[in-house]
């Protein structure tokens, strides 16, 4: 489970969670509430999401190197 303190609001349970690079790294799924309790919520990380689905990212290229997430990662090491 990641733990955020983006704002999740209503409606947007099954959205995703980027990191700083773009990448899609979770899905919101809830959000702590209360009172004094602001901005924690909750997400699935992508992995587990895609093996859920039996979803992974395409087979890797030996010149093309990819994250976790299937993005092309730009400093990859040959």
């Amino acid at each position: 489970m990641i733990i955020t303190d983006a704002p999740i609001n209503r409606g947007n349970s099954g959205g995703p969670v980027v990191n700083y690079n773009g990448e899609v790294i979770g899905i919101a799924t809830a959000k702590m509430g209360g009172i004094g309790v602001e901005n924690i919520a909750f997400a699935i990380p992508m992995t587990e999401a895609l093996d859920s689905l039996q979803v992974g990212p395409k087979e890797q290229s030996k010149s093309q190197k990819l994250t976790e997430c299937g993005n092309p990662l730009s400093n990859a090491k040959s």
